[in-house]
């Protein structure tokens, strides 16, 4: 019988630098000053199926956030638009958020390593608000791990945890723990 072939391990991305940051921003910005210049009045279509669109976790993993389309966000004519919906009208600056779906997670988030997690709220991947609720990782307002508070997040009782989550657990049981893998 032969074994499933394992794809190569990609290493998390290093944080961006500041210069780097404030390109992307630029780059952004000019983007949407062309799209605010060449766009009138244009209609679109959500290819989100669902609110329930979004990945399962495994082995104690947590779902991923499901997606969503959002005119004007923040604003006070912001608006969500419904899944597989037609004709939503965006006009001249209209600005569009669409948030894909997010993939499943493996193992339980209380599981990942705090540096990791706190890593990943630098290059701006997690929020601190994240950090906190969905990893247990409190992190004070220069970035550092307050490691007492992490802890005792952590320390408080999971529940049952099981194979696949997907709106809550279901399947057999798992049992919580340190992250079998050191490369997570």
């Amino acid at each position: 019988m032969k074994r499933p072939r394992r794809s190569p391990r990609r290493r998390p991305a290093p944080p961006l630098d500041p210069v780097t940051r404030e390109i992307i921003r630029g780059a952004l910005r000019a983007a949407q000053t062309h799209m605010e210049a060449v766009i009138e009045r244009t209609a679109m279509s959500p290819f989100i199926r669902e609110k329930n669109d979004y990945f399962a976790g495994i082995n104690g993993g947590h779902a991923g956030r499901p997606g969503r389309c959002v005119v004007n966000p923040g604003r006070p004519d912001e608006r969500v638009l419904a899944p597989m919906s037609d004709g939503n009208l965006l006009r001249r600056g209209d600005v569009l958020r669409l948030s894909t779906s997010g993939g499943g997670g493996w193992g339980h988030p209380f599981d990942r390593p705090p540096e990791r997690v706190r890593r990943d709220v630098l290059g701006g991947v997690v929020s601190v608000d994240a950090a906190r609720a969905d990893y247990g990782v409190v992190l004070d307002e220069g970035g550092t791990i307050d490691a007492a508070a992490t802890a005792a997040r952590r320390a408080r009782p999971r529940g049952p945890v099981r194979m696949f989550h997907r709106g809550g657990y279901f399947g057999p049981p798992v049992e919580p723990g340190p992250p079998a893998e050191a490369g997570r």
